[in-house]
């Protein structure tokens, strides 16, 4: 399971400086930028220090923009979002947001790692969240992405997704649901955990 150590490990080994201020007066728990003179810099909020799930949540979140290179200006975007309408620098900042995303969640609940947890039986996102110490938000997101991800390729499999994740009552046996789960999702790597 990852940790905040492993996130100040990426921090350091690539030269991001992450420091704490009270960010959260400007509607801010993190945010990303870089300074074409300071390089890559992550501000973090204050009470994150305090709140370990929220606070791996938003730094991995943070970290992820400087992983997959947002190509809008955050700064500029983030204090006017609300006035654009959908041109095309709102798509790219809303695209931007998803692979910053599609990483944290990657990188804090690794695929193998979720199938691993359900089928020791978690069943629920409230569950999940506790067992990888992240908030029910990410692991929702976890899930919209697994969605996403397998909802072109058969639909199917998108709503198998959301009943195991959200923890529907209508299944019985939910071990070998995930099981199956995780065998549909095409990679060998999954194969290992079960046999």
């Amino acid at each position: 399971m990852r940790s905040l150590n492993d996130l100040f490990a990426i921090a350091t080994v690539e030269g991001i400086d992450v420091s704490y201020h009270n960010i959260k007066k400007d509607g801010l728990l993190g945010l990303y930028v870089a300074h074409p003179r300071a390089g890559p810099m992550v501000f973090l909020d204050n009470q994150l220090i305090h709140r370990t799930a929220l606070h791996k949540s938003v730094f991995a979140e943070e970290i992820g923009h400087y992983m997959t290179a947002p190509r809008t200006n955050i700064l500029r975007v983030c204090k006017s979002f609300k006035m654009f309408g959908e041109n095309n620098e709102t798509i790219m900042m809303a695209q931007d947001e998803r692979a910053a995303l599609r990483w944290a969640t990657g990188f804090l609940m690794p695929d193998v790692e979720l199938c691993r947890a359900l089928s020791q039986g978690y069943r629920t996102c409230y569950e999940l969240a506790e067992y990888f110490d992240v908030t029910e938000w990410l692991v929702y997101r976890k899930v919209e992405l697994w969605k996403k991800h397998f909802a072109p390729k058969e639909g199917i499999r998108a709503k198998y997704v959301e009943r195991i994740l959200l923890g529907n009552p209508f299944l019985k046996d939910f071990k070998e649901s995930a099981h199956f789960f995780c065998l549909s999702l095409g990679s060998g790597v999954f194969l290992s955990i079960f046999f």
